[in-house]
């Protein structure tokens, strides 16, 4: 259980949190999937698995402050310690290193994840300077890439132009999920993965997810 001290996110935060993951993590597969590429990453679904995860406790509860009333500056240095052990997972670690022995399929797949990340209307990237349309995505490419990276982020973005972008706005429960642009198995992954995680919070902190009457949280749980 947390302490009275602590600054926590409330159910309805977190569950706004979890979704906008799952959308995230959809959208990256679906991508990937698309582009018939195959990551090898021992963490998947993207973002939702492995140690430091998303939605692993230590870091759900600091970057789901963001959703509080101004929760994004009031908290801004609890939220930047949840990304800053976010980015140790499996695929920020090899997005970043410069090696050449890096695999091929995690550059294509940092290249996503990052262009995915500045396309997305969701919240919990109010860090990241908002949403970024494609032309702006492409002029920060040389300015925000390292040099590593910038070649695998022009090539992927280029074969991401040529793809129908998804309305990630119509997914506003764990159902609407979509069923179509990524294999059954992924999508059954982010929405175990989804329950899952409600599940460890309410055993590990004290939350109510399941027998929460708020309207708001129930619509989501759907």
């Amino acid at each position: 259980m947390h302490t009275v001290t602590e600054v926590l996110p409330s159910e309805r935060e977190l569950i706004k949190y979890v979704l906008e993951v799952s959308v995230h993590s959809w959208n990256v597969h679906y991508y990937e999937e698309t582009l018939k590429e195959k990551p090898k990453d021992p963490e998947l679904p993207h973002d939702m698995k492995g140690k430091w995860n998303r939605l692993e406790p230590v870091v759900v509860t600091k970057i789901a402050l963001q959703f509080l009333p101004n929760g994004d500056k009031l908290y801004h240095n609890l939220i930047m310690e949840g990304v800053k052990l976010h980015r140790q997972q499996y695929h920020h670690r090899m997005w970043k290193n410069p090696s050449p022995k890096v695999p091929e399929d995690s550059r294509k797949l940092g290249s996503v994840d990052a262009i995915c990340s500045m396309l997305e209307p969701l919240e919990h990237r109010k860090y990241l300077g908002g949403v970024r349309t494609w032309e702006k995505i492409k002029e920060s490419i040389a300015a925000e890439s390292a040099p590593h990276q910038i070649p695998w982020m022009e090539y992927v973005y280029s074969e991401m132009r040529k793809i129908k972008q998804p309305n990630l706005k119509e997914i506003t429960s764990f159902s609407k999920i979509p069923k179509e642009g990524i294999s059954p198995e992924m999508r059954d992954a982010i929405i175990d993965r989804e329950y899952e995680a409600l599940r460890e919070l309410e055993r590990t902190h004290g939350y109510n997810f399941y027998q929460n009457s708020e309207r708001y949280i129930i619509d989501i749980l759907k």
